[in-house]
């Protein structure tokens, strides 16, 4: 089968509905439930949750820890992002709490950190009656994009 980027584009040979397509510069073509998106980025036609990464406009005036608090939680939560003892295996860290008590600042905080080194991958921060961040359904293409 050609190269649908190439000149001659695409053409069925085997019985399906499409006969040929030429694709441009920047063009996109759809053959039944299957996107080819030309030069256009392909993360740029998924749908996410805008509102769900720690630095997001919405969440910009959320604060973070105070200055000297929660210092030895934060240390323990560095040296495990840090791999500090390489003995421990765990690729998830559960900071786990009764409502109010911080772990959503604390988690804004390690966000922030990493950020600003250049270190953070991606952020998703739930919300209850948050819309797209109130639930899973944006989960994964909100932390592709």
């Amino acid at each position: 089968m050609p190269d649908p980027e190439q000149p001659g584009g695409l053409t069925s040979t085997h019985g399906n509905q499409y006969q040929h397509i030429q694709i441009g510069e920047g063009a996109r073509a759809q053959l039944g439930n299957t996107y080819h998106i030309g030069q256009e980025d392909p993360l740029s036609v998924l749908s996410f949750a805008t509102n769900a990464p720690f630095n997001s406009y919405n969440r910009q005036h959320e604060p973070a820890c105070l200055t000297d608090t929660r210092v030895d939680l934060l240390q323990r939560i560095y040296d495990w992002a840090n791999r500090k003892d390489r003995q421990d295996e765990r690729c998830i860290f559960w900071l786990n709490g009764l409502a109010g008590t911080g772990k959503l600042t604390i988690s804004r905080t390690v966000a922030r950190r990493y950020s600003e080194q250049k270190r953070l991958g991606a952020s998703f921060f739930f919300s209850k009656g948050g819309g797209d961040v109130s639930h899973a359904g944006k989960f994964f293409t909100s932390l592709a994009v």
